[in-house]
């Protein structure tokens, strides 16, 4: 994916951000109403754009915002963030001047960045301070929705506490099936097995030590079944993807979470956490906990971006990797 690409529509123009475009854009960016409900409130001083507009620069993917009219910058946004093999890719920093708000050059700016992305990802994210209300309202208006929470670490060490949005492509949304979740019955740990052998099977040479997952046999699958529960995930009566979990003292465990992979990027892992939420809640206990290896970052981004947060990683009991537990409260 071009991260740096020049995008032209009727009233906003982008293309890569240069060194020697600080003064233009610190231009459009003084006014201290536009950082009103941001991350920095502070952006509009120089010295703190200085530092904004460097880490813009060494990004690869940032872009100026152009009035095609005037010639002149308005504003910036960017690419950040990209990840090919999960076909995914964040949007941020982004401001526009404030003489420029209203809906419709910010509209147009994502329809062009969303139009580009697409050709090359399957879902684009914004990260949104829980505070900027503005902000929440305008991705509202282009078809985001909150898929998650995250709390950035700054520099600075403050933390602060964002709604993650995100937007998925027509491929993706154009499926138009709805995805059925039940619990699986007993008799049907064979069907279980089979989803979690396939969605796994792509762990077969990537894990050491390899996960046991494609080891279980049937009998193993019945007797986790009966000590806690699975549920199936269904799309027009196909099953396609499947969660195990035990109840616990304080808090519901899930594992061996997964969709076979031409069903994937469609929303069925995410309705599965959502249905295991909502038997933690039927259970009494306060929250669900995961564990995701350490080898496979994408895995705890995803889960990251449907709420949970990682409080503790230990080594793995079979060998070099590490295993980090998430916890999400219901």
């Amino acid at each position: 994916m071009d991260l740096q690409p020049t995008l032209r529509g009727h009233l906003v123009e982008v293309r890569p951000l240069r060194p020697d475009d600080f003064e233009a854009m610190f231009a459009a960016a003084s006014d201290p109403l536009i950082w009103k409900d941001h991350f920095d409130p502070e952006r509009y001083k120089r010295d703190v754009f200085q530092r904004f507009f460097d880490g813009a620069i060494a990004s690869n993917g940032a872009l100026a915002v152009i009035d095609p009219a005037s010639g002149r910058i308005i504003g910036a946004s960017g690419y950040r963030k990209y990840d090919g093999a999960d076909r995914e890719v964040e949007i941020g920093f982004t401001f526009l001047a404030r003489e420029y708000w209203g809906g419709a050059y910010n509209g147009e700016l994502k329809k062009l960045m969303l139009e580009h992305a697409f050709q090359f990802v399957d879902r684009v994210v914004f990260m949104v301070s829980e505070t900027n209300i503005r902000s929440q309202k305008a991705l509202y208006r282009i078809g985001a929705r909150c898929v998650g929470k995250k709390e950035l670490l700054e520099s600075d060490g403050r933390v602060l506490p964002c709604l993650i949005f995100g937007v998925d492509s027509l491929a993706v949304r154009g499926t138009g099936k709805a995805i059925q979740i039940r619990e699986a019955r007993p008799d049907e740990a064979d069907e279980v097995r089979r989803i979690m052998r396939e969605a796994f099977a792509e762990y077969q040479d990537r894990l050491v030590p390899p996960s046991n997952a494609l080891n279980e046999t049937v009998e193993d699958v019945q007797k986790v079944m009966g000590e806690g529960g699975a549920l199936l995930a269904s799309l027009d009566d196909i099953a396609v993807g499947t969660a195990r979990y035990q109840i616990r003292r304080d808090h519901l465990y899930a594992e061996r979470v997964g969709v076979v992979p031409e069903y994937r990027r469609r929303g069925v892992s995410a309705a599965l956490m959502t249905a295991l939420e909502d038997v933690a809640r039927k259970a009494g206990v306060p929250e669900i906990r995961l564990g995701v290896r350490a080898s496979l970052p994408s895995n705890l981004r995803h889960y990251e971006s449907l709420g949970y947060r990682a409080f503790e990683s230990a080594p793995h009991p079979r060998g070099p990797d590490f295993v980090i537990t998430l916890r999400k409260p219901v």
